[in-house]
């Protein structure tokens, strides 16, 4: 299936809006969407310049909203105490789980990663969001926010 050009309109911030026609109604060529979205909280460091607190606060605001503003559920990494609902963070069955989706978050391991401190305090103050609608979320890996 292609786009018919004709519908597509140019959006507020130059960006191109697309209209809600199915982009391959039989199936045959679209598996798989993806859409990321990376945010930072203003006001607090970048991840690889916060402190244990910093990465605390985050944690608590950013899952704490998760959680109101949808049906899903936050997983703090296994070994962290940041999370006052699993103190311990989540369970082998939860992690288990979330590693065969693939959407565990992997310790900070290139020379890049270790260079920049984005394993610091780990696991302490990250998790995943996991929505009920198939929304993701990973809280502290890399950037405050990944959707």
């Amino acid at each position: 299936g292609t786009v018919d050009m004709t519908k597509v309109t140019k959006g507020k911030r130059g960006g191109r809006i697309v209209p809600a026609e199915p982009i391959d109604p039989e199936g045959k060529y679209v598996h798989f969407i993806e859409i990321r979205a990376r945010r930072n909280l203003e006001g607090v460091p970048f991840v690889p310049s916060m402190t244990g607190e910093d990465r605390k606060r985050v944690e608590k605001a950013v899952a704490e909203s998760l959680v109101a503003a949808g049906e899903g559920q936050y997983f703090a990494l296994q070994g962290s105490t940041t999370w006052e609902a699993t103190p311990n963070g989540m369970s082998d069955e939860d992690a288990a789980s979330l590693q065969t989706d693939e959407l565990l978050l992997p310790k900070p391991s290139s020379p890049e990663a270790l260079a920049s401190s984005l394993d610091a305090d780990w696991p302490h103050g990250r998790g995943i969001y996991k929505g009920d609608l198939g929304t993701v979320a990973w809280i502290n890996h890399d950037e405050h926010l990944v959707l």
